[in-house]
């Protein structure tokens, strides 16, 4: 009967490609070959190689060398398949940002995933994270999606994308209190002064927020005349 036979070929291949397997040794004469595919695989071939389409499971190609003597031992070879990711969830993260602020956008990982490709409008800056479920940018001033992918090496998923807006910020709203209290100049974007022209206000405190609602300044105030504030040296 024919001699022993050895399946060769990838072990790892991905879902739906088109892969070439053959036997060792090849080519024996008088030599005829039987393959047993996975079910759902695709192929058939009754020489020493098989071109083979594989389905979404892992599995097992076998195969034996016949002639008119009998049937060789039968040989195997577990085939790991990959597919492509699925298309990743939905993105976390603020869809309502200001200019230069640091954010953070996360998604859930993905099954098969090896990276994560993450896309931002044009003049947003990824400050650490790509290629993980997790990136954090910091804020240009366009405004468009942030957008995910995932992939392997057999290929990339769709997209998921979360549209963003610029919240734009013009000054800080006039306070009506009969002149005792004015803040100058508005806008700031290096000076901010604060004056207070009533004796009821003799010691308070100064917050300031971003338009996040995020604290970006404090202050106990004793001088109730008058306060500067170097604006521009505040975190972002």
């Amino acid at each position: 009967r024919p001699a022993a036979i050895i399946i060769s070929g990838s072990h790892t291949i991905c879902s739906g490609s088109n892969y070439e397997y053959h036997t060792i040794p090849q080519n024996s004469p008088g030599t005829f070959y039987t393959w047993y595919l996975p079910t759902g695989w695709l192929g058939s071939s009754t020489v020493d190689s098989i071109s083979v389409q594989a389905d979404n499971a892992t599995g097992t190609i076998y195969a034996t060398a016949n002639n008119v003597c009998g049937v060789s031992d039968l040989d195997s070879l577990v085939i790991h398949v990959i597919t492509v990711p699925a298309t990743p969830g939905p993105i976390t993260g603020n869809s309502l940002v200001a200019i230069n602020s640091h954010q953070t956008y996360t998604i859930s990982s993905v099954a098969n995933a090896a990276s994560y490709n993450w896309t931002f409008p044009s003049n947003w800056n990824i400050t650490s994270g790509q290629g993980t479920t997790t990136v954090n940018v910091t804020v240009g001033s366009d405004t468009g999606q942030v957008c995910v992918t995932a992939s392997n090496i057999c290929g990339a998923s769709g997209e998921q994308c979360l549209s963003t807006q610029i919240q734009t910020v013009t000054g800080i709203n006039t306070i009506t209190d009969n002149g005792s209290i004015r803040i100058f100049p508005n806008p700031a974007s290096t000076i901010l002064t604060f004056t207070i022209n009533d004796l009821r206000f003799m010691n308070y405190d100064l917050r300031i927020t971003d338009v996040m609602g995020r604290e970006v300044y404090t202050e106990a105030i004793t001088n109730p005349n008058q306060t500067t504030i170097t604006v521009s040296q505040l975190s972002n």
